[in-house]
């Protein structure tokens, strides 16, 4: 009895062990290959470095710096193609910025963009709570911290240049 209950256990030590992924060494290319996509696509990123007066961010290459902030910062909510759809938007009633009626509507007020842009939504609603009415759900925060008064005219032109 005692023979045939340690045969019966090595074989099915044998038998786990030989049907179990974990102890089958294979090798797998499909790993390596991510890896080496991943890395093609980060070197043709852009990359992000604090500027001499430790100002952020600045982008190197070719890419526009304001556009590199809208990318930053903005794209979360309103997509990368300003058209709402970006995962921190959801449930926040991020504006879409290609939507035609906004852009005939409020799309050409280029100074009440820049001023949503400088005091958020709850700042713009404080100063004057007729004119943005509209934006009733809308959680936007002011960006004047992080955009000088040169920046937020080109991220009003980045928002106003969504088609």
């Amino acid at each position: 009895m005692e023979f045939t209950l340690r045969i019966a256990i090595v074989f099915s030590l044998v038998f786990l062990l030989s049907s179990c992924e974990l102890f089958m060494w294979q090798y797998n290319p499909k790993p390596a290959q991510d890896i080496q996509r991943a890395e093609a696509k980060q070197a043709n990123q852009p990359t992000l470095a604090l500027a001499d007066d430790g100002s952020f961010p600045k982008a190197s290459g070719d890419v526009d710096p304001v556009m590199q902030k809208y990318q930053t910062f903005c794209a979360s909510c309103h997509g990368a193609e300003g058209k709402g759809d970006g995962p921190g938007g959801v449930g926040m009633n991020a504006r879409n910025f290609t939507d035609s009626e906004w852009k005939a509507t409020y799309g050409k007020d280029s100074a009440g963009i820049k001023l949503i842009l400088q005091l958020g939504v709850t700042g713009v609603k404080e100063k004057d709570p007729q004119k943005y009415a509209r934006l009733n759900n809308a959680a936007m925060v002011g960006w004047s911290a992080l955009l000088n008064d040169e920046e937020l005219d080109k991220m009003v032109e980045i928002v106003q240049s969504f088609e």
